[in-house]
């Protein structure tokens, strides 16, 4: 997970709205099973939010099996890592195999196999699973050697039509204002939602910000009877807007303040679970 920064408050800009545009992959590629003769023309997309490849391909590997090959994609600082697309057309009990290609250069590419790393799937968008068969780069299987083993690959046998594959568990803008909202709705004498209002130089787009306790000086809601002298914590996530993972520690954080109010007692805090949401959108 990204680390959690503590920070100072500091008075605001005019909150933005505007959303950047996204740039997606979509393609219709090929896929043939090993024990199936007939092709299958497997639907590949990332327009969605969080969604990220560079690119779709089809390549055959020296068994005459079918894979479905995206290209990772690299954000505007060159940074590789996260990715996440949606594979449809898929027949129940097919067995499919996916690739990575740049896997073996990405920006923490020895982090692949050093933590036994495992590609995660979707079938809801609710349940996440990791995919057990999963390949690191240049770690090729006997008898599976294809013509690209620096790739992550990975292979299911699909039990649905289509299935999201990401690097971490996707947390998008609308389960942030989801959990925002439910905080809000539970504690409503101590919790505070300002929806949009933080504009930051990574985002053109405001993040959400969840106040447990009064909000600092020149806020709304800001309680003029504070004590001056009362500590104001900012904890701050997803500052690399593809790792997921850390909005995913912010939501176990509120739950717990929720849970036992009494850790808020010392200071007021300001939960921001993704200060990236315009990047974290666009992938």
């Amino acid at each position: 997970p990204a680390p959690l920064a503590l920070l100072r408050a500091s008075t605001p800009a005019p909150p933005l709205r505007s959303r950047p545009a996204r740039r997606t992959a979509m393609a219709m590629v090929t896929n043939v099973t090993s024990d199936d003769a007939l092709a299958v023309h497997v639907t590949v997309s990332s327009n969605f939010d969080g969604g990220a490849i560079a690119g779709v391909e089809s390549r055959a590997n020296v068994r005459g099996a079918g894979v479905t090959a995206v290209h990772i994609k690299r954000d505007e600082g060159g940074a590789a890592m996260h990715f996440a697309f949606r594979a449809g057309n898929l027949r129940r009990g097919t067995k499919y195999q996916f690739a990575l290609l740049g896997a073996d250069r990405a920006t923490y590419a020895e982090g692949w196999a050093s933590s036994s790393y495992k590609v995660w799937a979707s079938e809801d968008l609710e349940n996440w699973f990791q995919v057990e068969d999963t390949t690191h780069p240049g770690e090729a299987k006997t008898g599976d050697e294809d013509e690209h083993p620096d790739a992550l690959r990975w292979s299911i046998v699909a039990n649905t039509t289509a299935v999201t594959f990401a690097y971490y568990p996707l947390y998008t803008a609308e389960q942030t204002a989801r959990l925002c909202a439910r905080a809000q709705s539970q504690a409503p004498d101590m919790c505070r939602w300002c929806p949009s209002v933080l504009p930051t130089a990574m985002s053109n787009v405001g993040a959400d910000v969840l106040f447990f306790g009064s909000p600092p000086p020149h806020w709304p809601g800001y309680n003029q009877n504070s004590d001056a002298n009362r500590p104001m914590i900012w904890i701050i996530c997803r500052q690399h807007p593809g790792e997921s993972q850390a909005s995913w520690v912010a939501e176990g954080f509120v739950k717990k303040l929720l849970d036992e109010p009494g850790l808020a007692a010392v200071a007021d805090i300001a939960v921001v679970p993704c200060i990236n949401q315009g990047g974290a959108s666009a992938g």
